[in-house]
């Protein structure tokens, strides 16, 4: 592996394992992959490996912590593969992720190795080999992405302590339940504890599938159809369910068991669930015969009961929602509701029509609500300092919005509040409360008229939906915002957006385009007279300027020329109020316009232009940056010409001005220029204060102030005694001292008159001896005696001062020469 360096292969035995210690751990890793000899070598250290844990996925991993360090392996599968079925295929590469938090830093590296010519199956047990963790092995199975029979787990994986088995968000398969039967099957025997997430319980896949598994914990998380009957046959200490509907009565029957005998090593429970009715927790406590006792905090009610065997318990129990008011009177509850945060308020009233409307009675102080129309659609509600989002998560396997009668699999709430400058966020996940898209929509868009306004952004990609839906479901958008995916529109990109500006045309104000295909069935033109405020054209494509004509709108803001034909002295004056970047698109309108613009001498302090394959030009004007990137064809591996025309050009605009970072990126057309002509165009509007730069300047013995190379290859060191550089500056891979020695030779007889500095440094694994590089220059200290630092003289008289530096932790020399002036 050429990226490691193992020079202690060869060494004796007791020699190498010394040098093997001072390497770091992801280098112990990757040299025990060499042989079988170096893997022994490395077990032989005992690595203080805290735990492993492996994902088995489409694309597996294997992460292994010691104490602040964290090296993680993702193997690199096939993309044709659409689940794995055994263990016995290749990874194309293993990304290998390597973090540091030590001392309070986190640092992080990212490389790449080969596939060492191993399976995922040998990677796992290779690397779970290379000694037993200090707390256990952890493994988390995605069933939907994997199909591994119950010997193949068995063969592979090393003893494991805690396993996760993650369903997929749709409703599970037969094959998910047979996948997740092969890992209880395979590990339930020795593993501590396990993990279900999103599990769908059913006959096939319950709770008594884990059955009398002596387990120190057990954990569910938004799991479904839960018996809390099956909790009976758990032999576990202790155990979290998280669900989505528990009965009362039901739990009250597990907790009179447990005091008849019943889950004798049970330590500790916790039952989550939503419900939309309060509990009768009084009547709960009654049954269960428990004294009430203190609880810590007042939101929490606690009670104590004993089984028969004299073991206590203590009961503490909670309601996320507080709405204690429900069977209050009316004009009382409006009271207390209005006491209630706006977060809590808008799921009150989700509970009856009877809460929706004293919701709406409430006139919440709503500024906007905006809604994004794309595969997860989200509905944002602003109120002052308060933002609150909701994110309906739709099944994985719809690939677009045709309707709006679909259920969300869950909604996530993002609770956001900026009040009193601090920064206040809460993230909660609701059922779907039994309605669909549309109706999500209408019921948080009518809790209140909003001050501002209702703003709807449409992702066509997306979505597919009529004009009918558009008008029964959404309020009057008073914005519209219309937004192509990246990549070339097709048919049912431009329906979906004909169909938006059907809906909307007559009663929005404001339309916002992003990377809009213009063309024939779709144009400015279908826009037309409407009597629209302001329009904005964000990366548009194909746009025709004539069809400006038919608009009737107060702004637009992708063209701002109306003095182009002003006379000459007072458009002069009007174009002196713009900023930079406005000043150059003009130029490009004619070539009058760019006559104007050269007149205003622009205070350019430099062109930089980069010659590649996608060629760049930067014009630099004091605290101002403007970086055109003209984007060629694909195709062109390389340029050979400079009468290609780009796709596009892509404008990156900073301004450092006042001590702010201020970015505009945009996309221009290539204004019917070929590269050479943009060259030409960017040059000639004013001369730079300083100079041109081109990366393709030949170095001969030009009047050079700065030379620097980066990684040069087959560079020889007498070569530099013909430049005529001032400065010169060198990194390389590696470097001859008795080749720099004869450098200074030369120097001395009178080479290089003008050179004040030289720095070059390179990578060795050694630390070299200087007396090769000093032989017969006859260098002494320096006067002030500094550290490393010899004074030669050459034939002319003059002084120069040699240091040499050698950095141990980066494995770099590095020489420096400079003639003081």
């Amino acid at each position: 592996m050429t990226d490691q360096r193992f020079p202690l292969i060869r060494l004796p035995d007791a020699l190498g394992s010394k040098v093997l210690q001072t390497t770091n751990h992801v280098e112990m890793i990757a040299y025990s992959l060499l042989s079988k000899k170096a893997s022994s070598t490395v077990k032989a250290f005992r690595l203080p490996i805290t735990h492993f844990k492996i994902t088995m996925k489409k694309q597996p991993q294997i992460e292994i912590q010691f104490s602040f360090i964290s090296i993680k392996f993702e193997l690199i599968m096939h993309e044709n593969d659409e689940k794995m079925t055994n263990l016995n295929g290749l990874p194309i590469n293993v990304k290998v992720t390597y973090r540091n938090n030590e001392i309070h830093e986190r640092r992080e590296i990212l490389s790449t190795w080969p596939n060492q010519g191993k399976s995922v199956g040998e990677w796992i047990q290779h690397l779970c080999s290379i000694n037993h963790p200090k707390l256990h092995y952890v493994a988390d199975f995605h069933v939907r992405e994997k199909e591994l029979d119950i010997q193949t787990l068995r063969n592979t994986f090393p003893k494991l302590g805690s396993i996760s088995i993650i369903f997929p968000q749709t409703e599970p398969d037969k094959p998910d339940i047979l996948s997740a039967q092969n890992v209880l099957k395979a590990f339930l025997l020795n593993v501590k504890r396990v993990g279900l997430e999103r599990a769908r319980f059913q006959d096939h896949f319950s709770l008594q599938h884990i059955g009398m598994a002596n387990l120190e914990w057990l954990s569910t998380h938004s799991s479904r159809n839960l018996r809390i009957d099956d909790a009976l046959t758990l032999n576990a200490e202790r155990i979290y369910l998280h669900t989505d509907h528990i009965s009362l009565r039901d739990l009250t029957r597990f907790l009179k068991l447990w005091k008849k005998g019943s889950n004798p090593r049970l330590e500790e429970l916790t039952i989550c669930w939503r419900t939309q009715i309060i509990p009768n927790w009084k009547m709960f406590r009654n049954e269960l015969k428990g004294r009430r006792i203190k609880a810590v905090s007042q939101r929490w009610k606690k009670f104590r009961i004993t089984n028969c065997r004299a073991v206590r318990a203590n009961i503490n129990y909670m309601t996320d929602q507080k709405f204690p008011f429900l069977r209050l009177p009316d004009n009382l509850r409006s009271k207390v509701s209005q006491t209630t945060e706006y977060l809590e308020i808008i799921a009150y009233s989700f509970l009856s029509k009877k809460s929706y409307s004293m919701v709406k009675a409430l006139r919440l102080p709503i500024l906007n609500v905006m809604i994004t129309m794309k595969k997860q659609p989200q509905i944002e509600v602003t109120l002052s300092f308060i933002s609150i989002k909701f994110e309906l998560n739709m099944p994985e396997n719809d690939e677009k919005i045709t309707h709006l009668n679909g259920f969300p699999v869950d909604v996530k709430v993002t609770y956001l509040n900026f009040e009193n400058y601090e920064f206040n966020e809460k993230i909660t996940t609701w059922t779907n409360q039994g309605k669909t898209v549309g109706e999500w929509i209408q019921h948080l868009c009518s809790l209140n008229q909003p001050k501002n306004c209702y703003v709807t952004d449409f992702y066509v990609r997306e979505i597919e939906l009529d004009v009918q839906t558009f008008h029964n479901t959404f309020p009057k958008p008073f914005s519209v915002n219309i937004i192509f995916h990246q990549a070339e529109a097709d048919e049912n990109d431009i329906m979906s957006a004909q169909n938006v500006l059907k809906a909307f045309q007559l009663v929005s104000q404001y339309f916002r385009f992003e990377r809009f295909p213009f063309q024939h069935h779709l144009s400015l033109q279908h826009i037309g007279m409407e009597n629209s405020k302001i329009l904005v054209l964000r990366y548009p494509r194909n746009l025709r300027i004539d069809d400006f004509l038919t608009l009737n709108a107060k702004n637009m803001t992708d063209q701002r020329f109306p003095f182009h034909r002003l006379p000459d002295d007072l458009r002069l004056k009007v174009l002196q109020t713009t900023n930079h970047l406005e000043i150059m698109a003009y130029s490009f309108l004619s070539k009058k316009a760019c006559s104007t613009v050269k007149d205003l001498h622009l205070p350019i302090f430099n062109v930089i232009i980069t010659m590649k394959k996608q060629l760049e030009l930067e014009v630099t004007l004091s605290c101002i940056s403007i970086q055109f990137e003209l984007n060629m064809l694909e195709n062109d591996e390389k340029m050979t010409h400079l009468s290609g025309l780009p796709v596009g050009v892509k404008v990156t605009y900073l301004n450092f001005e006042n001590h702010e970072f201020n970015e505009k990126i945009s996309t221009w057309t290539n204004q019917g220029k070929t590269v050479g002509e943009w060259i030409k165009h960017l040059r000639s509007i004013s001369q730079p204060k300083f100079c041109y730069v081109n990366v393709f300047h030949h170095i001969g013995m030009g009047n050079l102030k700065w030379l620097d190379m980066q990684s040069p290859r087959n560079l020889n060191v007498l070569d530099l005694s013909t430049l005529n550089a001032e400065t010169i500056w060198i990194k390389t891979d590696q470097m001859s001292l008795r080749d720099l020695n004869r450098f200074f030779k030369l120097w001395k007889k009178g080479s290089n008159p003008k050179l004040e500095e030289l720095s070059i440094s390179w990578n060795t694994d050694n630390l070299l001896d200087w007396n090769v590089m000093l032989k017969g220059l006859k260098a002494k200290p320096t006067r002030n005696s500094r550290e490393n630092t010899l004074s030669i003289e050459n034939c002319r008289g003059v002084c120069g001062e040699l240091k040499c530096e050698w950095w141990p932790d980066l494995n770099r020399l590095r020489v420096e020469f400079t003639v003081p002036k």
